[in-house]
């Protein structure tokens, strides 16, 4: 009994002591540092980009003096030109082009500029400068119908039924080896063209590929259908699968008039004598680029006694030689031993020599002898084999149907919508 109660008191006393212990513990000041509350880490606030502003180029101006006058940090500006070089020469933009561009404070950080109709160049900051690509414009791409009555001139019809400038010269270019759209078209002849239409966020914004087109010269059907063969080469033909390019453009001029045939008795308007005039006039304003009529080599180039500054080329191992008179200069790169394509600018009408005002002379010799220029036969470039025609024909009927009953009506929208 007495050892239990001995051990009792022990206990106590061990209890008592912890107890003691502990609420000094609590009586103690607490360490400042101990209860510091721990820091919270408030981030950099990041600036918000501007929304994009846009800016049409003018006449002389740069796109480094246009941001500059924007207030836009130099050394951004020029980290965009030179980060963007590889892709697009920024330092040769144009007038008439608008350019979007988006800023943090006073640096860029997007900008975008339309290379041509039809691709962007896309422009975005990183922590290694600019990425730089170009993208493809995201058009609506649908096909319309063109047409009308030619009663004073293609040009007038063509403008009066919708068809803007670029398509016309287009069109032009296609029948470039069988039509001489300066001296073929007659009152009441017709014309049909099916035309792709670009559009961007519901607006129209400007013609794409000609597909099709029949023009009919008294009474004469001409027709002319864009084709991509399996192996990706394309080019118009006719409905017999014959290329429209040949070895010889009808015109060495697109747009002017003929103010003096091919003829063995004319009265020179300067000498005042009778004498053959074995070549076509064909007059045109000052400056009108003159063409090779096809591929050869400049056998002569320099000023010529009355046909002022003149060009002659020999097309290759043919027969034929063509002459171009009255030039007001030539173009680059055009001398003696030059080669030109079909086509290629060679000079400009001029009235060099005896001449009375800007004009072409031009002459076709066949084995050195003049001969009537508007009666040079040609030859097809290239002609669709028996698979192709397969292909061809279905594309023919589809695209050709659509001209059916469209002479002197107004166009209408085809409604065939594809996305590009």
């Amino acid at each position: 009994m007495k050892n239990c109660l001995g051990w009792c008191f022990v206990i106590v006393a061990l209890l008592s002591q912890m107890i003691f212990q502990s609420c000094s513990c609590l009586s103690q000041d607490p360490d400042p540092e101990s209860i510091r509350p721990t820091p919270t880490v408030t981030p950099v606030p990041t600036a918000t980009p501007t929304p994009f502003s846009s800016y049409t180029l003018r006449n002389g101006d740069s796109l480094y003096s246009v941001l500059i006058s924007h207030d836009l940090d130099p050394n951004s500006i020029q980290q965009l030109i030179d980060d963007c070089r590889s892709v697009y020469n920024l330092a040769q933009v144009s007038a008439g082009k608008t350019f979007q561009y988006r800023q943090v404070a006073s640096e860029i950080s997007d900008f975008r500029y339309p290379v041509d109709e039809e691709h962007i160049l896309i422009a975005t900051r990183s922590d290694q400068g600019f990425q730089c690509s170009l993208h493809a414009i995201p058009f609506q791409v649908k096909t319309n119908v063109y047409g009308g009555i030619i009663n004073t001139c293609l040009w007038e019809a063509a403008i009066e039924a919708g068809i803007d400038p670029q398509t016309l010269m287009a069109l032009s270019s296609i029948y470039d080896w069988d039509i001489d759209f300066n001296t073929e078209f007659q009152p009441q002849d017709q014309f049909n063209v099916l035309v792709e239409e670009k559009h961007l966020d519901g607006h129209f914004h400007h013609f794409g590929r000609i597909l099709a087109s029949n023009i009919i010269l008294s009474g004469q059907e001409h027709p002319a259908v864009y084709f991509e063969a399996p192996d990706g080469h394309t080019d118009y033909y006719d409905k017999q699968g014959n290329c429209l390019r040949k070895n010889f453009l009808k015109a060495p001029l697109h747009y002017s008039r003929i103010s003096s045939g091919y003829t063995s008795r004319r009265r020179h308007p300067i000498l005042k004598i009778v004498r053959p005039h074995w070549g076509i006039d064909y007059a045109a304003p000052s400056g009108t680029h003159v063409r090779a009529i096809a591929d050869g080599v400049i056998s002569y180039a320099g000023t010529k006694s009355g046909y002022g500054r003149y060009i002659r080329i020999k097309h290759g191992s043919t027969p034929y030689e063509t002459g171009y008179g009255h030039l007001k200069g030539f173009a680059r790169g055009i001398k003696r031993n030059a080669r030109v394509k079909q086509g290629q600018v060679i000079g400009y009408v001029g009235t060099t020599g005896l001449s009375t005002g800007p004009h072409l002379d031009y002459r076709v010799y066949y084995h050195g002898k003049p001969i009537n220029p508007l009666r040079v036969k040609t030859t097809p470039a290239r002609k669709l084999n028996s698979d192709e025609m397969l292909l061809f024909n279905n594309v023919v009927q589809q695209r050709m149907a659509l001209f059916q009953g469209r002479i002197n009506t107004p166009s209408e929208s085809l409604a065939q919508v594809q996305d590009k």
